[in-house]
């Protein structure tokens, strides 16, 4: 009965890393920068696989990022305020620029606030006590 259990393993385990063997044969790494609409380089940039969002990485502080990729797959780059946009992987480049256009939403103001516990006594005015 072992045996047979670890022979099921082995064929689960040697076929899971055959998969990923293959998946990783046609890849390669793309390099760019990533500017936004006036042409300054934005770091922070999310950069991701559409279909596989686990796979990913970000724009360093010079805007520049790398990521390994197939011919096929559609790359995509978020940022706060901006519309994501979109990159079809068709060859290996190391110089690919990608440029956010105007910003989605323009927002007004932003409020920061922090979640904590206060005791009822020094919610009330002093009028009151």
């Amino acid at each position: 009965m072992k045996q047979i259990i670890i022979i099921i393993v082995c064929a689960v385990c040697t076929a899971f890393f055959h998969e990923q063997a293959f998946a990783q044969q046609g890849a390669f790494q793309i390099e760019g920068t990533v500017y936004d609409e006036t042409g300054e380089t934005l770091p922070g940039v999310s950069i991701y696989h559409k279909n596989k969002i686990t796979i990913g990485t970000s724009s360093d502080a010079d805007g520049k990022f790398s990521i390994r990729a197939s011919k096929g797959d559609v790359l995509v780059f978020s940022y706060i305020g901006y519309e994501n946009e979109e990159y079809l992987v068709t060859e290996a480049k190391n110089n690919v620029e990608i440029r956010f256009k105007n910003p989605s939403v323009e927002l007004d103001e932003v409020m920061v606030t922090a979640l904590g516990t206060q005791r009822k006594i020094s919610t009330v005015r002093p009028s009151q006590v």
